[in-house]
């Protein structure tokens, strides 16, 4: 038996179904708003978890500067950093070459970036240093071991070329910051 659309039965059947509709669409919906709040409330969790560990880098960054400031020794005062290709000496007169394996050294600049080589003087082992890099974060020279004495060449001079200097007017200044004494205990900061 086929009923007509004028059948009241019909009728009810047909809202039914418009309710149903209604009701899935609405579940979705709230399904997608609750996604959405628990996307965001996630991501705010995550952003601040990474705050919380950026401020503690920033933390014992700060602490290794104030420590490094503390034992750091100007070697070179503002010196001209035109590039060249001659190398040029400076005495590490606060430097233990006999039991030092690496020396850290500070490269600070007046105005713009600088950058060269550095090596200790007997070492044929040549380290590339940046001014934006190494500014606040020393690098580590390769100390030069004498093989007739089986020691560390003495008294040690710190040699350095400056490759490239993009202020013409920049001046270099030079600073120690410690040594590395791979058969001790730690680096002397």
């Amino acid at each position: 038996m086929i009923r007509s659309m004028d059948d009241p039965m019909w009728a009810d059947m047909q809202i039914f179904w418009y309710v149903v509709i209604l009701v899935g669409a609405l579940i979705v919906a709230g399904g997608g708003l609750m996604s959405s709040i628990e996307t965001k409330r996630s991501g705010d969790r995550d952003q601040a978890e990474l705050r919380g560990r950026y401020e503690a880098v920033q933390g014992e960054l700060k602490k290794f500067e104030a420590t490094l400031d503390k034992h750091t020794t100007k070697v070179l005062d503002a010196v001209s950093a035109k590039p060249d290709e001659n190398w040029r000496s400076i005495q590490l007169d606060n430097f233990p070459s006999q039991v030092a394996d690496y020396a850290l050294v500070l490269f600070r600049s007046s105005g713009g970036r600088i950058a060269g080589k550095v090596r200790l003087k007997g070492s044929k082992a040549e380290t590339l240093f940046s001014t934006s890099a190494n500014n606040n974060i020393p690098l580590a020279v390769p100390n030069a071991w004498d093989p007739s004495t089986g020691n560390y060449r003495t008294p040690t001079t710190l040699e350095y070329v400056v490759t490239t200097a993009t202020n013409p007017e920049a001046r270099l200044t030079v600073l120690t910051a410690g040594w590395i004494d791979s058969r001790g205990t730690e680096p002397h900061l």
